[in-house]
């Protein structure tokens, strides 16, 4: 899959996973960690979202549902694929991979443990050589 031309004005953040997971608490990220889409990364309406046309951004494949889109940044959040930079109490970034496929997400909306709100993210697909690989290697998901 060709990615579109990168947008020259775009400030792009080099990523870095976090360093160690020691005492990191992952399955309360995964739980409060919720895909919502964005219609920049969309070619028709999906699950609500309404497609805005920009063309740098990649488009995920419509296959995709939203339960199993969360099922995915559950994963990856659960393997650790998490960025050192926290938004909220919540990964900025987080990125999926499996044999098939990869992914990114960012972080769109800040969750509210105490009202049960889950963060928002919204994800696009990646080649492999796009996960970042600093400080560690990016770990394999299980696959969804």
């Amino acid at each position: 899959m060709k990615k579109p031309a990168s947008n020259p004005n775009a400030r792009r953040v080099p990523a870095r996973l976090i360093s160690s997971l020691q005492g990191v608490p992952l399955d309360v990220y995964a739980r409060y960690a919720q895909y919502k889409g964005s219609g920049e990364h969309k070619k028709g309406i999906w699950f609500g979202v309404t497609p805005v046309a920009r063309v740098s951004a990649s488009v995920c494949p419509k296959s995709i549902t939203l339960d199993e889109a969360t099922n995915m940044l559950k994963a990856a959040i659960r393997a650790g694929n998490i960025s050192e930079d926290l938004d909220g109490g919540m990964p900025k970034r987080v990125w999926y991979s499996s044999a098939r496929r990869c992914f990114e997400a960012r972080l769109t909306g800040r969750a509210d443990q105490d009202a049960g709100i889950p963060a928002s993210y919204k994800g696009w697909p990646i080649e492999p050589g796009e996960l970042p690989t600093r400080p560690r290697v990016t770990r394999e998901c299980d696959e969804v």
